[in-house]
């Protein structure tokens, strides 16, 4: 059974140097990097690969690109969480948030609170050895990019399945 996310991805130059930032703290740390994103929402099971494409690219038609902003950074107990930059929540991130997550999962309880954030340290290290990973001042950065993952594998084989444009703002 496959298990996709959806992302969404920053502008190319911030991307790049965020790339950059999380292979280096890869590297330091052992462990993989990935790409930099903020996930709009996971856990997508049982639903054909075709279907997921049609469906987000029906969702995003009226969808303009997002500029967030960071909010600080911390670590957590939490593989997908161990370290990173929170992202501070906006009605715009908020509705789309909803809206995928109301035509996936429904209006019950069925998916955990969200979250907003963009990792730079996927681990199970200890919080101890994670202190001043990030030394960075709060960013603003545009999003302009929704796109689709197959998160079935472990993260260093994650794949992209399709990217979508928003509209410029």
């Amino acid at each position: 059974m496959n298990k996709y996310s959806i992302w969404l991805e920053p502008e190319s130059e911030i991307k790049s140097e965020l790339h950059q930032l999380i292979k280096s703290v890869a590297n330091r740390f052992g462990t993989f990097p990935f790409l930099p994103h903020v996930t709009l929402l996971g856990g997508l099971k049982d639903i054909d690969e075709k279907e997921l494409i049609i469906q987000t690219e029906s969702l995003i038609q009226t969808q303009n690109e997002l500029i967030l902003k960071t909010d600080g950074h911390q670590g957590e107990a939490y593989f997908f969480r161990s370290y990173y930059f929170n992202i501070k929540e906006t009605d715009e991130l908020n509705q789309i948030h909803s809206l995928f997550k109301y035509h996936f999962f429904g209006n019950g309880n069925k998916h955990p609170e969200y979250c907003p954030h963009l990792s730079v340290l996927y681990s199970n290290i200890k919080e101890d050895k994670k202190i001043e990973i990030i030394n960075s001042e709060n960013l603003e950065i545009r999003f302009p990019v929704v796109s689709i993952w197959n998160t079935t594998m472990l993260h260093k084989d994650w794949y992209c399945v399709k990217r979508f444009l928003l509209k410029n703002i």
